[in-house]
C-alpha cells in the first residue's frame, strides 16, 4: 500500500502549497502601485450608490480623478462629493444603460475621450429584484439585464480601451460574480449568465491586451452589502462594498480572474470540492428561501 502513503503525502504537500499561497496572497502580498496613475482619470460606470460608488471613492483616495457614470443624478453628485473630498476631481455624467440612444453613447464618447481615462471599472449591472425562475421572468426585465449587463459594458468598453492602447496605460476591471462563474445560480439564471459572459470578456480581453500594457481584470465576488444584494449589514460572508473595492484595488496585476475578498474565495473553494449537482441543489435552496423571505416582507409592507 505504499502507493496510498505516496498519495497521501502529495495531496498534503499540495494542500499545503495552496494554503501557505492563500495567506500569502490575502495578507501578505504587495498591493498593486497606482502611483503612475494619479492625476489620471477613472471611468466607473454605475457609480452612484453600493460598489460602484466604493470603488469610486477608493480609487480618489489613491490620486485619480473619478468620472462618474449612473442615471441618477443627484445620488452621483454625493458620490462626488465623496470623491473631492479625498482631494481627487470628479466628473458626474447622468447616463442611463438600458435605454441609451446611438446619440447618447456618441456624446458619451465626445466627453469621455476628452479626459486622460486610463482605468475603466465596468460594474453598472441590473438584477432581479427577488430570485425568479427563468421561466416566470418578464421578457422585458430579461432584455433589460442583457442590455445593461453584456450589450452596455461592451460598447463603454469599447469606446474607453483604444486610448488606452494608444498610451499603452490602462487598468480595465469587470465587476462579474461568483454566481455564475464559481457555483452556478439557479433562480438568477440570466443574471448569472451575463456575469458569466462578462467573466469570460475580461479573460479573453487580458490576453488580448496584455501586449499593449493593458491590465484587464474579471472580479468575482459573492454576495456584498448593496442595494442590489439588499444586504445592509456586514458580516463575515458578507463584506462591505468598500471593503470589497479596497481589496479589489490591492489585487490588480496579479491574477486574472479575482476573488479579492478572503472568506469569499473560502466559499469558492468548498464549493469547487462539491459535485455540481450538490452546489446546484444547495444554490437552488437558498435563493428560493430569499425569494421567499422578500414576498413575505412585502406582504408585510403592504399590510
Amino acid at each position: 500500500m505504499a502507493w496510498l502513503s505516496i498519495i497521501g503525502a502529495l495531496f498534503l504537500q499540495y494542500s499545503i502549497f495552496h494554503i501557505i499561497r492563500f495567506i500569502y496572497r490575502h495578507w501578505f502580498r504587495k498591493p498593486f502601485s497606482w502611483e503612475l496613475y494619479r492625476g489620471e482619470w477613472a471611468v466607473v460606470t454605475g457609480a452612484s450608490y453600493g460598489i460602484g460608488a466604493a470603488y469610486a471613492v477608493e480609487l480618489a483616495k489613491r490620486g485619480l480623478n473619478v468620472a462618474l457614470l449612473a442615471r441618477s443624478i443627484d445620488k452621483l453628485r454625493d458620490v462626488a462629493q465623496q470623491v473631492e473630498s479625498k482631494g481627487a476631481k470628479s466628473q458626474v455624467i447622468s447616463f442611463d444603460f438600458a435605454k441609451a440612444s446611438s446619440e447618447d453613447w456618441k456624446q458619451l464618447e465626445n466627453q469621455l475621450n476628452s479626459l486622460t481615462v486610463s482605468v475603466l471599472v465596468n460594474n453598472v449591472g441590473v438584477n432581479v429584484s427577488l430570485p425568479t425562475a427563468f421561466l416566470e421572468m418578464e421578457e422585458e426585465k430579461m432584455d433589460q439585464i442583457l442590455q445593461v449587463n453584456i450589450v452596455a459594458t461592451q460598447r463603454i468598453t469599447r469606446i474607453v480601451v483604444p486610448k488606452m492602447v494608444e498610451r499603452r496605460k490602462g487598468v480595465v476591471l469587470f465587476l462579474s460574480s461568483g454566481g455564475g462563474v464559481l457555483s452556478p445560480a439557479p433562480y438568477l439564471s440570466v443574471y448569472s449568465g451575463t456575469k458569466a459572459y462578462e467573466n469570460a470578456l475580461a479573460t479573453a480581453l487580458a490576453g488580448e491586451l496584455e501586449s499593449s500594457g493593458i491590465i484587464v481584470q474579471s472580479v468575482t465576488p459573492f454576495f456584498v452589502t448593496s442595494e442590489m444584494s439588499k444586504i445592509r449589514k456586514s458580516s463575515l460572508a458578507v463584506p462591505s462594498a468598500a471593503r470589497l473595492a479596497r481589496d479589489s484595488l490591492q489585487s490588480v496585476g496579479y491574477e486574472v480572474c479575482s476573488n479579492p475578498y478572503w472568506f469569499h474565495e473560502c466559499i469558492a473553494t468548498i464549493l469547487s470540492y462539491l459535485p455540481l449537482k450538490l452546489q446546484i441543489r444547495y444554490v437552488a435552496k437558498l435563493h428560493r428561501g430569499l425569494r421567499e423571505k422578500g414576498l413575505r416582507k412585502s406582504a408585510q409592507k403592504k399590510e
